[in-house]
């Protein structure tokens, strides 16, 4: 799916993905639409597998055409991943649980403790930005780690 629906050669995004944990989280039946669930797992599986929407570190790029990442739309694109799209947890979501936590481990910019913008997975804004809350989300997992 492009991100731009008027250039189908356009860049691909996790976040298309992201509107159904809203959804979810408000009582809403994200299945009752199988064919859209279907289109948006198979689009993050594709995005995700071929690694235009993946850092080096394995962290995920939230646009395959932007170093530019916020934490908290990656916390809720994660859960819709594993909890409402069945997509597997594995190694590689492992090495994605890594990276994001590693970002806000980096040498010198965790003296910010939690920032939402990261540019290639370090610490470049939003310092202590009240969306980090999405990370809560962790918390609802089914496997909580």
């Amino acid at each position: 799916m492009p991100a731009l629906l008027d250039e189908p050669d356009g860049a691909r995004i996790i976040p298309v993905v992201e509107g159904l944990a809203l959804a979810h989280l408000t009582g809403t039946d994200v299945h009752g639409e199988p064919e859209l669930t279907a289109a948006l797992r198979g689009h993050l599986l594709a995005v995700l597998g071929s690694g235009r929407c993946r850092f080096p570190d394995g962290g995920w790029k939230l646009s395959e055409t932007s170093d530019n990442s916020w934490l908290s739309k990656t916390y809720l694109c994660q859960y819709v991943a594993r909890e409402l799209l069945a997509v597997p947890d594995d190694a590689e979501m492992a090495a994605a649980d890594r990276a994001h936590a590693d970002w806000l481990r980096h040498p010198t910019e965790s003296r910010w403790s939690w920032s939402d913008q990261m540019i290639s997975g370090v610490a470049a804004g939003s310092r202590y930005y009240p969306r980090g809350v999405t990370a809560v989300t962790w918390l609802l997992e089914a496997g909580t780690r």
